[in-house]
Parts: C-alpha cells; structure tokens; sequence
C-alpha cells in the first residue's frame, strides 16, 4: 500500500502534502503525509531487520550492565510477582502470558527499530503498561484468562480485547468510521485541516502535553485548538483535554525551591 504511494508522488513537490485514501467497507483511512515522510514511512515498514541482530540491540539496551542498579531499584519497590512479569519482558521482548511458547515470535516490530542499523528506539525503562488503566487490566473478563497475579497476560488479553472490538466496530455496516492522519507541527495543524471539519468541529480534542511552555505552551494551545471545537450550541460538553506533565517542577522553580 505504500510503496505504491511512494512510486506515484517521487516526482511530485517536496513541499506540500499528499494525500492518500483507503476503503474498507464502511472504515475510511486517510494518511496525509509530505513527501520526505512517505519515503521514511516506506523505508521504515519495509524494513528487511534480521530478528537476531534487533534482539542483540534490544538487550543491549534493556539489560546494559551500567544500568543494572537502575534495573534493581525499580525492581525493589515490586511484589514478587511483578518483578518476574517486569524481568521476563525485559529478557524477551514479547508481551504474552507466563507460560505462553514464544517460538513463533520471530518478525521484529519495524517501529521499534531503527530502519538503517536495526537499533532500538525505545528507553531501557520503557514498559507496555505505561498508558493503560491498572483498573481497565484488572477487570474481571481478564482475571478469567490468566493468573491474577500475571500482569503481562492480563496486559495482554486487555489490548487483544480493545483491540478485537476497535476491528468489530469498524467491521460493522452501521457504524461509519473515518480516521485522518498527519504528521505535521500540533501549531500549523489547524491550516491543513479541511473547511468541512473545521466548520463541522470535534466533541474532544487531545493535545497530549503541548499546553506545556516547553511546546506550545497554554495560551497559543487554546488558540489554536478552542476554535476547533464544537460550538456550545450543538454541543455544550466539547472538552479540550491536555496534560501539564512539567507543572510540579514548574510551580517549584517560581517558587525558587
């Protein structure tokens, strides 16, 4: 699908966007991405990785010895339980049930790695349980598939399951699913932005943590974003949603602490 885009825009201009729309059934997808990016997209997902050379640089990284006592000290404040969930990933790679045969997980993720020299993207600390409700993972309909207390199955059948019913709902003839995506500034967004959506407007915005003076910053992230809303009048609930991820270390510095 996108080496196909790719061969169609290489003499196209570098500097505007190209558009590409996909159909399945009732689901739209549009990727809207300048030149330069679909290539990397390409490059990037067609990727030849060679699953020993990305395992050597995952472990390289997730098991440095220099980070060992970082490693422990994470460890420590973990039950027993949790240290082995949290150790058998960092050793694997793979986010599956205790017990569960890894044999056939032999295809690297593309996205973990970089697409040149197969190394690894990610931090030594990062954890598939970032970014997930413990409550969501813990719920009963999970409980039933695993152990209680294996985190990383429950974590498992958790996104299976979301991801199952994300795949139904777009699967379904009545529920009409259009998905946009870009790959732009958050600040110069709003101008690539269609009339039709703009004018129609959004019921939720996430700006993730631009609101954040380091980024945008919150005066220029409700400027630019507010206007995007729906207006009160169709919908008096239409939320912009961020995150003041430095706040804490901000407030401490104005206080001089």
């Amino acid at each position: 699908l996108i080496a196909e885009v790719d061969f169609k825009i290489k003499k196209k201009s570098d500097n505007v966007v190209h558009s590409k729309k996909w159909i399945f059934g009732t689901a739209e997808v549009t990727v809207r991405l300048y030149k330069r990016q679909w290539t990397s997209l390409f490059q990037i997902l067609g990727a030849k990785h060679d699953i020993t050379k990305t395992e050597e640089e995952r472990r390289k990284v997730v098991l440095a010895p220099a980070r060992a006592d970082y490693r422990e000290r994470e460890l420590h404040i973990l039950s027993g339980s949790e240290r082995l969930c949290s150790s058998r990933f960092r050793e694997t790679g793979v986010l599956a049930p205790l017990g569960a045969a890894l044999e056939l997980f032999d295809f690297p993720n593309p996205l973990l790695f970089n697409e040149n020299d197969s190394t690894w993207l990610q931090s030594d600390s990062a954890s598939p349980l970032e970014g997930w409700s413990m409550q969501s993972i813990l719920s009963t309909p999970n409980l039933q598939r695993t152990a209680k207390n294996d985190l990383n199955g429950l974590l498992y059948f958790h996104v299976r399951s979301t991801i199952e019913c994300f795949c139904n709902r777009l699967q379904n003839p009545v529920s009409k699913t259009k998905t946009i995506l870009y790959c732009v500034d958050a600040g110069f967004l709003p101008k690539l932005l269609s009339t039709e959506i703009c004018t129609t407007g959004f019921d939720r915005i996430e700006v993730s943590n631009i609101a954040d003076e380091a980024y945008l910053g919150l005066r220029k992230t409700l400027a630019t974003f507010v206007p995007l809303l729906k207006k009160q009048s169709i919908n008096p609930h239409a939320t912009l949603l961020t995150l003041f991820l430095n706040a804490c270390e901000i407030a401490d510095r104005e206080m001089g602490n």
